[in-house]
């Protein structure tokens, strides 16, 4: 970056960090409704009785072990 006589260093600070920032959209998150996390706790099941880890099954989940665990409790009785 250039650095402007008028401006000083700590406002291209400034600058650079607002550039840099991501939009509000880039940091939304996914929301998925009920009938898409039950139909991903089924395929997590089926993945972990076919013997993959749970780390496995949460990356093909796209989603957190908390996520999965919360789920779980909420919607674990339910089938697709």
């Amino acid at each position: 970056m250039v650095c402007f006589s008028k401006t000083g260093p700590n406002v291209m600070k400034v600058l650079s960090v607002l550039l840099t920032r991501r939009t509000f959209d880039e940091q939304a998150k996914k929301r998925h409704n009920p009938e898409q996390i039950v139909r991903k706790l089924c395929d997590a099941d089926s993945k972990l009785n076919a013997g993959k880890g749970l780390t496995a099954v949460l990356q093909a989940l796209e989603g957190s072990e908390s996520s999965y665990l919360r789920w779980r409790n909420k919607y674990g009785g339910m089938k697709s």
